[in-house]
């Protein structure tokens, strides 16, 4: 992987992978409700900025999760994904954790979305880049884009109010 720096927090980083040409997501520690949703806010900026087809979502460094985080990505995060463009989400998750089955329900929430739960990185990477798409990822068009730029916009005055981490670019 040849990873860029797209932007970070505490609990997560985000990093586009030129190798692969993918949108690289890696979480650590205990993430709260408050915590997700700062998260969240900042990938959301990252995928307003041009979309990625794929995403590789790295949990394995995971603490722990509270459990209402699960119903808020459900219902407040993940279903703008496809959105933004993206169609194949290979996600790795924690082996400390017991969250497969929390994961494994979001997924199944996600129903256009092709996207798989793996317990290592070197199965999801094989996964995820034989999903690659033979033409470059388009621009949006405006009004998605538009569309996209509101959603952030929503969770941006949802999230709880503190610092906000700055993006790295």
């Amino acid at each position: 992987m040849n990873l860029q720096p797209l932007c970070s927090s505490p609990h997560v980083s985000v990093y586009y992978d030129s190798s692969n040409d993918w949108l690289y997501v890696e979480w650590e520690g205990n993430i709260t409700l408050p915590v997700a949703q700062q998260a969240c806010v900042q990938l959301a900026r990252c995928v307003l900025a041009r979309p990625y087809a794929r995403v590789l979502n790295n949990n394995a460094q995971l603490t722990s999760v509270d459990l209402q985080v699960s119903a808020w990505l459900v219902y407040h995060f993940m279903p703008h994904l496809t959105l933004a463009g993206v169609k194949h989400m290979a996600w790795v998750c924690s082996p400390a954790l017991s969250g497969l089955s929390m994961v494994k329900t979001i997924m199944h929430w996600l129903p256009r979305l092709e996207a798989t739960v793996f317990t290592d990185m070197e199965g999801a990477v094989s996964w995820l880049q034989q999903r690659r798409s033979p033409a470059a990822q388009p621009p949006r068009p405006a009004a998605t884009q538009a569309q996209l730029a509101a959603v952030v916009a929503d969770l941006e005055r949802a999230a709880p109010s503190r610092s906000r981490p700055g993006v790295l670019k």
